[in-house]
């Protein structure tokens, strides 16, 4: 088992910091100042032990963003857990949860595995701050008995020595009271002194004494006489009342037993007044399982109603809508139809209006320019056919151009008339001495433009009638002529044949839903009915689906009443049972106590109709003839009392042997105290001498382990080192032989010698604590270098037995710890970790 993870999830100024993938061996955290490094040391203890009390005089870590939350990941070859504790009382719970594996609750026992948390803090996890705290007073207790678990003991030996004094001071102790031994001999003296005073008051006084034993004589026989009276008396006053007893009791059996029976006939009565029908009872399992469906007969009623109800909406929706021929069909196909025809009407409805407009202004042009040649000289009318046939064909090609581009066929169609106009124009040549021509070329050839762009507004207005003829016929085909020749309302038309078939579908829907409801109702009813006919002959008829639920009720009602019949009838029965069973003990009772006066009045011989007044003449008869003893025999024993008073011989006799008695015991029991004081004693100087012995000749292997690595990490300057068993100190042997206590060491010194004590306590402890880690601080920062590198050794040798993680800020360290620990793992850590 290894700590593979440490995650801070508001611990101090950590909020969701993590050390992760920790090795099985050594793993160094290098990180700068208030990175982190002394808050997970702590929290991997607080999770381990609990989060210390309010009034603790140690740091809390109480984060500012809320309460303190923290846990430990542990790995083995089997599985994970996590081991989380939250503030809360008890110093905050905490959980075992398995992250992969089978389940462990009792996982941070075992971990722990009998390491106490100052333990824990003063060998396992601690900085510098802890280092000098393994020689101090608190720790001295734990530092011991690691080290008596290191030599084999099962015990510590100062804790046997300490117990064998205390229990010698229990025994004696000098110029003391309450010790056994120094009470024993108080006890003697005091006896010696009772039995010297006893002997010196004794004196005989025969006359009393013969007196004394006349009196006594006489005293026997009275007392035998009055214990006799007493007893009958008893006897006499325990039969009387006995019989008071037994006879109230029996008067009472009686009356009880009068109480039972006027009880059981009522009952009774009350039997034969409820009437159970046991019709309705036979019917119940099944109308009870009928009448569990009501709720979903409800159900189907409010459904059918809404479906109802939803149908009729849209039947109001479908009547909004305008009135067509059932023949009006729509489709997807229809509508792109529409659309299409709309966008050839109009663009030959455009063509045909603009080429109408282009004739009527061509026309216009040629009739203008002929008015205006009639008006002038024959001269000035000459013709130039080349010009003007050049002009007709850049006019032509503009137009074909033009009318391409744009997607104009008609104006395409005029530009080619036009054209060939121009053509024919420069082919044809002038005849020399031909007389001129009575209208000019331009005024021909305007009479031409206006004859082309007639000749092209006839075919657009022919095209617009062939479209216009074909569109009727489709409106014809699907039954749509009589509603006009605009695609828009015919688009419109069909968008509403649309709503009306979509509206007529919901409709359908909800009217089937409708009578899927009313089927299963019907259903229920016809259910209901088969049982109701069962106990009830009126019910013959279906009911309507209200009048349903008012035979629902009824049947209900009718059940309920039947039930609570048959549990009246039931609960009744078992009174009279009862009140049975308590009559024939309360008869029995009443023949017990008669049985008891019977033996009583035989027993006195008394008749048994008179036994109370008889019994109480002999109690007072017998109590006079007491009274009468009593007073004799008390006035011969105070005569008595008086002589014995003044005698007090046989008194006298009998106090001074119980005390010589008493004096032999005490001398017996100091005796075996003082044997046992000596033994105690004894042990005590045997332990000391064992214990000097042991120190001097045979020390034990963890004190062994740490005068080596001592050694080691001081180059050979010291060479042992001494641990007595008690808390007097521990001291170190230099190389010259001279001992040293650690006071006189340096800082430094006296840290590593601390380091070296504690892997040596660590390397003897086996399997205690073996799944916890050891964490450093930065335990070295007062290292020289050389002794850095012999405390890196102490580390490498303690990491490949334990797991360590080594917090350090110095790069250096870390670089060392790596190099002189194969297979080291290095985490780094910035202040980024904090909030």
């Amino acid at each position: 088992m290894r700590l593979q993870r440490i995650e801070a999830v508001r611990f101090g100024e950590l909020e969701n910091g993590c050390l992760s993938d920790l090795s099985r061996g050594l793993t160094v955290v290098l990180g700068p100042n208030e990175s982190g490094k002394s808050t997970f040391t702590a929290l991997t203890r607080h999770v381990l032990y609990g989060y210390p009390y309010a009034h603790a005089k140690e740091r809390g870590y109480l984060p500012a963003s809320g309460s303190r939350a923290a846990r430990l990941v542990f790995a083995d070859d089997v599985g994970t857990w996590a081991i989380e504790r939250v503030d809360g009382p008890k110093r905050g719970p905490y959980k075992v949860t398995a992250l992969d594996g089978a389940e462990r609750p009792g996982l941070l026992e075992e971990i722990v595995g009998g390491v106490s948390e100052q333990t824990f803090r003063v060998v396992f996890g601690f900085g510098l701050d802890e280092l000098a705290q393994i020689e101090s007073a608190e720790s001295a207790d734990v530092v011991a008995r690691l080290y008596a678990a290191g030599t084999g003991l099962e015990v510590n030996p100062l804790d046997v020595r300490k117990h064998v004094e205390a229990l010698a001071s229990e025994l004696y102790a000098p110029r003391a009271s309450k010790p056994q031994v120094n009470a024993l001999a108080a006890g003697i003296k005091g006896l010696k002194d009772r039995i010297r005073l006893l002997e010196a008051e004794a004196t005989s006084y025969a006359t009393e004494q013969g007196r004394l034993r006349e009196l006594t004589e006489q005293l026997s026989p009275l007392k035998q006489q009055r214990d006799e009276l007493e007893v009958g008396v008893r006897t006499l006053a325990r039969d009387f009342q006995r019989a008071q007893d037994t006879v109230e009791q029996l008067s009472a059996a009686r009356d009880a037993a009068s109480a039972l029976d006027q009880a059981i006939e009522e009952s009774k009565r009350s039997v034969e007044l409820i009437d159970v029908d046991e019709r309705v009872l036979a019917a119940g399992p099944a109308l009870a399982a009928v009448l569990d469906d009501t709720s979903g007969f409800k159900a189907r009623l409010d459904a059918l109603a809404a479906a109802e109800a939803s149908a009729a909406e849209v039947d109001r929706s479908i009547s909004g809508l305008p009135a067509m021929p059932e023949t009006v069909t729509d489709s997807p196909e229809d509508r792109a139809a529409v659309e299409r025809w709309r966008d050839q009407l109009a663009d030959a409805r455009r063509e045909s209006d603009g080429a109408q407009r282009a004739a009527q202004q061509a026309e216009a042009r040629a009739e203008q320019s002929a008015l205006v040649e009639q008006e002038q000289p024959a001269a000035i009318r000459a013709p130039r056919p080349v010009v003007q046939g050049a002009l007709a064909v850049a006019v032509g090609l503009a137009a074909v151009l033009g009318g391409v581009l744009m997607s104009q066929w008609i104006a395409v169609g005029l530009g080619v008339l036009v054209l060939i106009g121009g053509g024919v124009t420069l082919l044809r040549p002038g005849t020399p001495g031909s007389p001129p021509t009575s209208l000019s070329a331009e005024t021909a050839r305007l009479r031409a433009d206006a004859l082309a762009s007639r000749q092209i507004a006839t075919e657009a207005d022919a095209l617009l009638t062939r479209l216009t003829a074909e569109w009727g016929e489709w409106l014809e085909q699907r039954g749509l002529g009589a509603w006009g020749e605009d695609p828009a309302a015919v688009r419109e038309l069909l968008v509403a044949a649309q709503d009306r078939r979509r509206l007529a579908a919901t409709r359908n829907a909800h009217l089937a839903t409708a009578a899927r409801e009313r089927s299963g109702a019907e259903e229920w009813i016809v259910r209901l009915v088969d049982v109701v006919r069962t106990f009830d002959e009126a019910a013959g008829q279906l009911p309507t689906l209200t009048g349903a639920l008012e035979l629902a009720a009824r049947s209900r009602a009718t059940l309920e009443r039947a039930q609570d019949a048959r549990s009246e009838r039931s609960q009744l029965l078992g009174r009279i049972e009862a009140l049975d069973r308590e009559k024939r003990s309360v008869s029995a009772k009443a023949d017990g106590a008669r049985q008891v006066l019977i033996e009583i009045a035989q027993r006195r011989s008394f008749e048994l109709e008179d036994l109370l007044p008889e019994l109480e003449s002999a109690v007072n008869r017998a109590e006079e003839d007491l009274t009468e003893i009593r007073d004799r025999y008390e006035t011969l024993a105070e005569q008595a009392a008086q002589l014995r008073g003044q005698l007090d011989d046989e008194g006298r006799d009998d106090q001074m042997a119980r005390a010589r008695q008493e004096l032999e015991g005490l001398r017996v029991e100091a005796s075996a105290a003082a044997d046992r004081y000596t033994v105690l004693a004894l042990a005590v100087r045997l332990l000391d001498r064992a214990r000097e012995r042991f120190e001097r000749e045979r020390q034990p292997e963890v004190v062994r382990t740490a005068a080596r690595v001592f050694s080691a990490m001081t180059g050979g300057r010291y060479a042992d080192v001494r641990v007595p068993l008690d808390d007097t100190g521990v001291s170190v042997v230099g190389a010259d032989g001279a001992v040293r206590p650690s006071e006189q060491l340096s800082r430094g010194t006296a840290e590593q010698l601390y380091l070296a004590l504690r892997v040596g306590l660590i390397g003897s402890l086996g399997e205690m604590g073996r799944s916890l880690p050891i964490l450093m601080d930065d335990v070295v920062v007062n290292f020289d270098p050389e002794r850095r590198a012999g405390a890196a050794s102490a580390v490498r040798e303690l990491a490949n037995a334990r797991q360590v993680i080594f917090f350090t800020c110095h790069p250096e360290t870390a670089a060392l710890l790596e190099q002189q620990v194969p297979g080291a793992k290095l985490v780094t850590l910035d202040r980024c970790t904090l909030r």
